[in-house]
């Protein structure tokens, strides 16, 4: 009986060696991004704040340009797949006027978290924007956001979605500029992108 259980645990253990060693992690494989290059985002950006103690919450229609990756190495947290290096805002609430500090010399990174779907599929890829930037022209003056925001790039439709976190920090401007301002966008991509995995 001993031997026995010393085979089948054996076996067990052959089993689970060869299945790691046919199914290898996406951390050790790339993600293909096809076009990939130049993009554009034309969503309404709904930004939401406390001045003064009152909620006030506004919308600006905006175009962000940007460019992505063409290939996302290892499909590592934390690798570029992008960045935005332009945003033009529309009209929005005349007493909440929007700058976007994203240049090509300072632009908004954009770095993997993880992806969703199931493999060799990936429904969509979560990321991180790094280094942004806003600047809120309220009726109390300028007011200066930074830090980090999450967005999702999802199939099909090519949707790029709100995640967490959505709110930036104030970085500058009178006391009276709120703590925080959450920032989130549903807008479609364009050209159209397909996710891949590459062996």
């Amino acid at each position: 009986m001993f031997s026995r259980r010393k085979l089948l645990a054996a076996a067990l253990v052959a089993l689970l060696a060869l299945t790691a060693g046919t199914a290898p992690s996406l951390a050790s494989r790339a993600i293909g991004v096809s076009p990939g290059g130049a993009i554009l985002i034309s969503p309404p950006v709904q930004f939401s704040a406390v001045y003064m103690g009152v909620p006030v919450s506004w919308t600006c229609p905006t175009t962000f340009q940007g460019s992505l990756e063409r290939t996302i190495t290892k499909a590592a947290a934390g690798a570029g797949i992008g960045s935005i290096h332009a945003g033009t805002p529309g009209n929005c609430n005349p007493n909440f006027g929007v700058t976007y500090l994203a240049t090509g010399a300072n632009p908004w990174r954009m770095t993997y978290s993880s992806f969703e779907g199931t493999l060799p599929n990936i429904a969509g890829i979560r990321f991180i924007y790094r280094n942004v930037g806003i600047q809120i022209n309220s009726p109390i003056g300028i007011c200066l956001y930074g830090g980090e925001l999450g967005g999702y790039l999802a199939t099909p439709g090519n949707p790029v979605l709100p995640s967490l976190p959505t709110t930036l920090a104030r970085r500058g401007g009178p006391l009276g500029c709120p703590a925080t301002v959450t920032v989130g966008f549903v807008g479609a991509l364009s050209p159209a992108q397909r996710y891949t995995l590459i062996n």
